[in-house]
C-alpha cells in the first residue's frame, strides 16, 4: 500500500459495484489494504465474479443483491461500470438503484464512480444523487493503466474535484489502496474529461507510431531496429515503448 495512505481516513464498510476485468482486481487490493474487521459490499450482475472473489476472501468480501443493498450497508461505494447506461442504471434505479437507499436514509454517503463514461451522464447522475440526498458526495474518478495497472494497484486516478475540496484527504487515501497516483482535475466531471483527452491523445499516438512503422519498414529498415531507434530518440513514448502495433 502507498505509504501515504492514512489508515485513519479508511471507512470500515465499503461497496463496491462492477466486477469486471478492471474491478475485480481493483477489490482484492481494496480488501488487502483496508483496516482489519473491514468489510466490502460487492455487487454485478454476473455472479461468477462475485463468488469467486467472496469465497477467496470470506468475511471481507460479502455478496450483496443488488446495487441498493450495497449502498445501504456501506458509507462509501465505488462503481467500476462499462457505460453510461450502465451507470445511470446502477445510480439511479428507484427500485434496485443506489438512490433508492438515499431515499430511505438520513445517513451521509461518500460515492465515487471509476468508470469512464460522458461527462454529461456524470453531471446528470451527480445532480439526480444531490436532489435526493443533499449531503451526499458524488465524484468521477476514472483510471489509467488497464488491467496490469489494476492488477498490480499502479493505476492513476483523475478526480473530479478541486485540490481544495474537503473530502479529497479521504478520498486520496481510499483510491491510493488501489492505484498509485491520485489527480485532482477541478470539479464535477473534469476527471472524466482527463480521461477522454488522455485517451484521445492516446489514440493519436498509437496511428501516428502506426505510420512511422510503416514508412521506415517501406524504406527497407527492420521493424525491431527501427522500434530501438524511435526508444533512443525524441521519438520516444510509451505507446512506442509498449504498445507498438507491428506485432513482434
Amino acid at each position: 500500500m502507498d505509504p501515504s495512505v492514512c489508515d485513519g481516513l479508511l471507512p470500515n464498510s465499503v461497496g463496491f459495484i462492477g466486477l469486471g476485468a478492471m474491478g475485480k482486481p481493483m477489490v482484492i487490493n481494496l480488501a488487502k489494504n483496508l483496516p482489519p474487521n473491514s468489510q466490502i459490499y460487492v455487487h454485478d450482475t454476473v455472479d461468477a465474479p462475485v463468488d469467486e472473489i467472496c469465497t477467496r476472501m470470506p468475511g471481507i468480501v460479502v455478496k450483496s443483491a443488488s446495487a441498493r443493498e450495497v449502498a445501504e450497508k456501506s458509507d462509501v461505494v465505488l462503481t467500476m461500470l462499462p457505460e453510461g447506461i450502465h451507470v445511470r442504471s446502477v445510480y439511479l434505479d428507484t427500485t434496485t438503484g443506489i438512490i433508492a437507499a438515499l431515499s430511505s436514509s438520513s445517513t451521509s454517503k461518500l460515492l465515487v464512480d471509476c468508470s469512464t463514461i460522458d461527462t454529461a451522464t456524470n453531471l446528470y447522475v451527480k445532480k439526480e444523487l444531490v436532489a435526493t440526498s443533499p449531503t451526499t458526495a458524488f465524484y468521477d474518478a476514472p483510471v489509467s493503466g488497464g488491467v496490469i495497472g489494476a492488477v498490480n494497484a499502479t493505476m492513476a486516478f483523475f478526480l473530479g474535484c478541486a485540490p481544495t475540496d474537503p473530502n479529497v484527504p479521504r478520498l486520496t487515501s481510499l483510491l491510493r489502496t488501489m492505484g498509485g497516483k491520485v489527480i485532482e482535475c477541478g470539479g464535477p466531471s473534469l476527471g472524466l474529461a482527463a480521461k477522454l483527452s488522455n485517451n484521445y491523445l492516446s489514440g493519436i499516438i498509437t496511428i501516428a507510431c502506426a505510420e512511422a512503422m510503416d514508412m521506415g519498414m517501406r524504406a527497407g529498415i527492420d521493424a525491431r531496429v527501427l522500434a530501438s531507434v524511435f526508444a533512443a530518440g525524441t521519438a520516444q513514448n510509451t505507446i512506442c515503448d509498449v504498445f507498438n502495433p507491428v506485432p513482434g
